[in-house]
């Protein structure tokens, strides 16, 4: 594996491409993806 690496997160910040790409989730829905993303990412 490699020691050091950039991880690039992107989450959707269009209203319209966040509802095509996440449904129906709220805005806290999608900020608590977010937050579990670069939890992961850090656990990793």
């Amino acid at each position: 594996g490699a020691k050091r690496a950039i991880v690039h997160i992107y989450n959707s910040t269009s209203p319209l491409q966040r509802r095509i790409t996440f449904g129906n989730a709220s805005r806290e829905d999608i900020k608590q993806l977010a937050i579990d993303g670069a939890t992961l990412v850090k656990e990793l």
